[in-house]
């Protein structure tokens, strides 16, 4: 099944096109919303559309606050009855992903300011690692040296390793999740 892409750019889009059957629902980060949603549904090959993932994350106790999505990822580690692991340590995280783990990674990154991004890892092979993310646009945020080392396949990026550890990997979060 082909899941949509839900870009963190155009969030404000596709919720305000949504009814939320829970109204705190309302006050939740768009953008992470959307995002989380569509992780999710790639990750797992399943259906978790936006308006779901929000209630669902103000029914897990995200409710107002801003959204952080360590709050969320036990949540959807019981709710889809996965083991769940988490990890500062890029090389552990990447073991565990050669090994058939996914994971979302929550990284920093500048804009005006410090702020979070998340990206799904979906697998490594051959020392080439494929993310999903959001909130990448074509040819922006990266040196020009880069961006002829990173190929877009679909929605996914792919990307030699240690390019992955420079865009992503300082200050990583990992949520390596497993059946």
């Amino acid at each position: 099944m082909n899941y949509p892409f839900y870009a963190a750019q155009d969030a404000d889009t596709v919720l305000n096109s949504m009814a939320f059957r829970n109204p705190e629902a309302e006050f939740l980060n768009r953008s992470c919303i959307s995002c989380c949603s569509m992780l999710v549904e790639r990750m797992l090959g399943l259906s978790f559309p936006p308006e779901l993932c929000a209630n669902f994350a103000v029914r897990s106790g995200v409710g107002s606050d801003p959204f952080q999505f360590s709050l969320l990822a036990g949540a959807i580690a019981g709710r889809f009855s996965l083991q769940l692991r988490y990890s500062n340590d890029p090389e552990q995280a990447i073991r565990m992903i050669a090994d058939g783990a996914k994971s979302i990674v929550q990284y920093e990154y500048r804009q005006k300011s410090i702020q979070n991004g998340f990206v799904m890892v979906d697998s490594l092979k051959d020392k080439e690692i494929t993310v999903l993310n959001p909130s990448y646009q074509k040819g922006k945020g990266l040196p020009r040296e880069r961006k002829r080392m990173i190929s877009l396949q679909d929605d996914y990026l792919l990307m030699p390793l240690e390019i992955f550890h420079e865009f992503y990997g300082e200050n990583a979060k990992f949520y390596l999740y497993s059946l």
